[in-house]
């Protein structure tokens, strides 16, 4: 009689957070789970990341023929729909190694800085108030939408003990991984209906009204170069 073979048992996975499917290299900690660190689980190498396009509110209002000037006085009286996602602004303060609350700081110049977008499918969805409708009556009661957030340059440079100044000379440098979200700079014109492709414009002027942010686990991920270390060596 030949000995039975027995198959190893597969090895135990990690439990997830709150029942959520664990994906290898995906942070799954958050204002939800606890504050983010250095330990969270690394991005992988092996996965590229496909950098999100969202609209600017100058495009949002472009997709409905509203002014640059129109679009941000709907944006400042909360009459565009929810935004999607938050770049800066501070709103990850306290929430991220390295990114402590400034007691001096009530908030308001961090959110001054900060930048909201939208994704196409929210932004064409939306439905303009018609001309003589009544907008002083009370909206109905409704839970708002809180915008997914990620760092600017600058908060990913503080967490890495970067100055401003550097943070945007790495970033201008491409030493910064590539960014997990963009907004505005046109990234989207050709691509979604009411935002047409600019005939004679090289994209130059749109290119540097756009937004990039990281995501805390890609900057927690990045490893800073040191000091001395060849960086003029192809990758």
């Amino acid at each position: 009689m030949s000995p039975t073979h027995l198959a190893a048992p597969a090895p135990a996975r990690r439990p997830s957070a709150i029942g959520r499917p664990h994906n290898p290299g995906v942070c799954l900690c958050g204002p939800q789970f606890g504050a983010h660190s250095r330990s969270c689980p690394p991005i992988s190498s092996k996965v590229r990341r496909v950098t999100l396009k969202c609209l600017s509110y100058k495009e949002y209002g472009e997709i409905h023929g509203l002014t640059a000037r129109s679009a941000r006085t709907y944006f400042e009286a909360g009459r565009l729909a929810d935004p999607d996602v938050v770049i800066g602004g501070g709103v990850l303060r306290g929430q991220v190694e390295g990114l402590e609350l400034r007691e001096d700081d009530d908030g308001r110049n961090s959110r001054s800085d900060a930048r909201y977008g939208w994704l196409p499918e929210t932004a064409v969805s939306w439905e303009r108030v018609g001309r003589g409708a009544r907008t002083d009556l009370a909206p109905v009661a409704r839970e708002r939408k809180q915008p997914t957030a990620y760092l600017s340059y600058k908060e990913f440079g503080e967490i890495h003990g970067l100055t401003e100044r550097s943070a945007r000379t790495y970033f201008e440098d491409g030493r910064l991984p590539d960014p997990d979200v963009v907004v505005g700079g046109g990234k989207l014109r050709g691509e979604v209906e009411g935002l047409e492709l600019r005939e004679g414009d090289d994209g130059r002027s749109s290119r540097s009204d756009a937004r990039s942010g990281w995501l805390p686990q890609t900057a927690l991920a990045w490893r800073r170069v040191g000091q001395g270390t060849r960086t003029d060596l192809q990758r």
